[in-house]
């Protein structure tokens, strides 16, 4: 399990939106500003995920999410090889269709075309597949438990 430790922000239903801050490790490294591994986020100093509220935490409280490594492989598996995979078997089918019938100028440029238009399109449908799914309590990560219990006064202090 993946664990990352950070605060419920608000409540949909049996969801909480929890808010997790950059680790401190992660300062020094040279990816600090694209990486997301650690940290769930897109680079940000803090970032806000959707995740199944099991352990019954309220806004305020600190918790711990967590996301199995499979999942975890798998979205990453989606979002960075399926792509680049779709790129490379779209120009490479395209250049030898033309190559078979006899277009040896217009292959390579055609071929590295229709992998980009390929490379969208595959984007295009897992944007759409993460849509349809982004809502599914079975891909969402699990609060599993509540390390702190936090005050709504100080919360929405804070929010202001």
């Amino acid at each position: 399990m993946m664990r990352e430790e950070g605060r419920v922000i608000s409540l949909e239903g049996s969801v909480a939106i929890v808010t997790s801050e950059r680790k401190k490790s992660c300062g020094s490294c040279a990816s600090k500003g694209s990486c997301s591994t650690l940290t769930l986020s897109s680079g940000h100093e803090e970032t806000r995920i959707r995740a199944n509220n099991q352990a019954g935490a309220k806004v305020g409280d600190r918790v711990v999410v967590e996301i199995q490594e499979r999942q975890f492989l798998r979205a990453s598996f989606m979002v960075y090889i399926v792509p680049l995979l779709v790129m490379i078997l779209v120009g490479a089918a395209v250049r030898s269709l033309l190559l078979d019938h006899g277009l040896v100028r217009a292959a390579e440029g055609f071929g590295a075309l229709a992998g980009f238009v390929g490379l969208g399109v595959a984007f295009f449908l897992l944007r759409g597949f993460n849509t349809r799914i982004e809502n599914s309590a079975r891909f969402l990560p699990v609060i599993s438990e509540v390390v702190s219990v936090g005050t709504h006064a100080s919360v929405r202090h804070s929010l202001d």
